[in-house]
């Protein structure tokens, strides 16, 4: 396999990749993947890419996921990528917690339905990140509250896409997003 491209990150996450990957004794793949997934979710929808002139572009929305041997160190490095990530969800939810905030920030989710993942994206132009340290823990939530007949999957797929979403739930009410 071809090495992780090292040199076309900006220096600061070069160096930032290099030295979790040193830290953790893994390779720089398992650090730049997840750094790269962490900068998109961090944009969010602030910026995109135009790819044509008549109106195609895209966002910086990465599905990502690291596929090794156990003990192969992925959730070392996993974890040491995303501290800050968590740092950041610990204090915006101390901050709503005690009242200084009215909307609690969501850097991350690592267990959310279709609707909530909705609800959340409405208020936060950055976007947010979904962490799963098994990707089999996702893909086995995929229609968990429907008895297996939701449609789960082809939701992420649109949502990839950057295509609108809105959900419809008699309990809940409805809610739009227009750019995932």
């Amino acid at each position: 396999p071809l090495p992780f491209p090292l040199h076309v990150l900006p220096a600061h996450v070069r160096d930032f990749v290099s030295a979790v990957a040193t830290s953790k004794n893994s390779t720089p793949d398992f650090a730049g993947v997840t750094a790269l997934t962490v900068a998109g979710a961090t944009v969010g929808t602030t910026r995109c890419m135009v790819l044509h002139e008549d109106g195609w572009n895209e966002l910086p929305c990465l599905y990502t996921a690291i596929v090794a041997h156990p003990g192969s160190r992925k959730t070392p490095t996993l974890k040491a990528v995303l501290k800050p990530v968590y740092a950041l969800q610990k204090a915006a939810s101390l901050a709503n917690e005690s009242g200084a905030t009215d909307e609690l920030v969501h850097h991350f989710v690592s267990d959310a339905t279709v609707e909530s993942v909705v609800s959340l994206l409405r208020t936060q132009e950055r976007g947010s990140i979904l962490v799963r340290d098994e990707i089999t823990a996702w893909v086995n939530a995929d229609n968990q509250y429907k008895g297996g007949k939701g449609n789960d999957r082809e939701f992420w797929l649109e949502l990839w896409s950057s295509s609108p979403a809105k959900t419809d739930r008699k309990i809940t009410g409805s809610s739009y997003l227009d750019r995932p």
